[in-house]
């Protein structure tokens, strides 16, 4: 299942050549330059397939016009942290990996106050800015330029105002969950979970047989309860530029 969430994350960061980024190999990585969201490390990042050919200097150089860039370490790639560490890079987040089979999540609908139905980049985009704390057009403006091929995306509505929301990218058998968000005074009300559950069917009716994400602490558990696994911790090693860097 860690071939398929590391599969899935590398195809997700693939997408956004149609937002504007640039996605660039280096030996085993994949690199994606966002300028339009130069300081932010979540758009300028790094994932790779094998941890021994992860060209670090290269990379620096290819990220020197954004102000943050990280590097996507999967668990248990201890030499290529040290080496990420070695060159002044921090830790910016560990989130967790998971995976699991779709016939054994538990995908049945639930009711929540609220509707849901197909979503669009402009929805998300505004969702995730205001739930993550955001200043408004923040990430919005790049999703929106965003690819709608391979994606299943759903959104909680109530009165017609947009609440939740969640999107899985289809590539090939595995369905990739991203942007789940819920806006700060629509929580614990399901909304969410509801909306995954939505593309997750749609995904299983499309013949994806598998699903992966990278969840935060506070995801871990709602996903945990629906059926995934988990796969062990990401360390996001971010290098961040200075004011003496300029």
């Amino acid at each position: 299942m860690r071939l398929q969430a590391t599969a899935g994350i590398r195809a997700w960061y693939r997408t956004f050549a149609s937002a504007g980024s640039l996605v660039t190999p280096f030996g085993s990585a994949q690199a994606i330059l966002t300028p339009d969201r130069a300081d932010r490390s979540l758009l300028n990042a790094v994932v790779y397939d094998d941890p021994a050919d992860v060209p670090l200097g290269e990379l620096a150089a290819f990220f020197a016009p954004v102000q943050a860039w990280c590097v996507w370490v999967q668990p248990g790639h201890d030499d290529l942290a040290r080496a990420c560490e070695a060159r002044g890079m921090v830790i910016d987040g560990t989130p967790m990996m998971m995976g699991g089979e779709l016939g054994r999540l538990d995908l049945a609908a639930r009711d929540v106050p609220a509707e849901i139905g197909a979503g669009t980049w402009a929805e998300l985009g505004a969702i995730n800015d205001a739930a993550y704390g955001l200043p408004a057009e923040h990430f919005a403006p790049v999703m929106r330029r965003l690819t709608t091929d391979g994606y299943r995306l759903a959104v909680a509505r109530r009165d017609g105002a947009a609440l939740a929301c969640a999107g899985a990218l289809l590539a090939g058998a595995n369905a990739h969950v991203v942007f789940v968000a819920t806006l700060p005074d629509a929580r614990r009300q399901g909304l969410a979970a509801e909306c995954m559950r939505s593309v997750l069917r749609a995904a299983l009716a499309d013949g994806c047989t598998t699903t992966t994400l990278e969840a935060s602490a506070a995801g871990e558990p709602i996903y945990a309860a629906m059926g995934y696994d988990s796969l062990g911790r990401y360390r996001m090693m971010e290098a961040r530029a200075t004011t003496a860097d300029s």
